[in-house]
């Protein structure tokens, strides 16, 4: 009979260990919702991260890594855990990169947050947004990538729309009604403000 005997170092078992809890510390962040659909119509869904699509309806839990798409009639609104809202216009694509809070309460499915900071990513299409705790308390704790720029959102409500220009390129409109929206890229940066 053939016995094997594995002798690990003490170094090598910590870092085990360690590897170990990041990835459940990660698996947990990654299962805790961020956000829910208030209304999804005429065709709108969401793509999970592990790339599985399903339809959206009101009460879906959404997650950091989720792609919400909206058909070309399509309309969704989704409010997130720090109470922000985003309202989604057909043809769009957004995806959640990043929704971190620093303190939360339960409140029913979904948990109550402030402080933190969120990228989201517009692909195409466009959005309305208000903002919640998380730049009353962090104004620069908010933005929103796009092909043509990203736009830091300082405790504002806001419409983008992303309009093709021909050849797989975009212009960016901005609205502001309340706050200021930080338009920067490669070129400068911009600020608008509500008006």
């Amino acid at each position: 009979m053939t016995s094997v005997r594995l002798v690990v170092s003490k170094p090598v078992l910590q870092f085990a260990v360690l590897v170990l809890a990041s990835l459940w510390l990660a698996l947990a962040q990654a299962a805790e919702p961020v956000g829910k659909v208030l209304f999804a119509v005429r065709g709108v869904e969401i793509v999970r991260v592990q790339g599985v699509a399903e339809p959206a309806k009101k009460g879906t839990l959404l997650y950091q890594g989720d792609k919400v798409v909206t058909g070309e009639k399509g309309r969704a609104q989704i409010q997130f855990v720090d109470g922000a809202r985003t309202a989604l216009r057909p043809g769009s694509e957004l995806v959640i990169e990043q929704y971190e809070v620093e303190t939360a309460s339960q409140d029913g499915e979904l948990v109550v947050a402030s402080g933190g900071s969120a990228v989201l990513g517009l692909l195409k299409g466009g959005m309305r947004a208000v903002s919640g705790s998380i730049t009353k308390e962090n104004p620069e704790g908010m933005s929103v990538k796009t092909p043509v720029a990203t736009m830091g959102i300082r405790g504002t409500d806001f419409t983008a729309a992303l309009v093709p220009a021909g050849r797989g390129k975009f212009v960016l409109n901005v609205a502001v009604r309340d706050g200021v929206v930080r338009i920067f890229n490669g070129l400068g940066s911009i600020d608008v403000n509500a008006g």
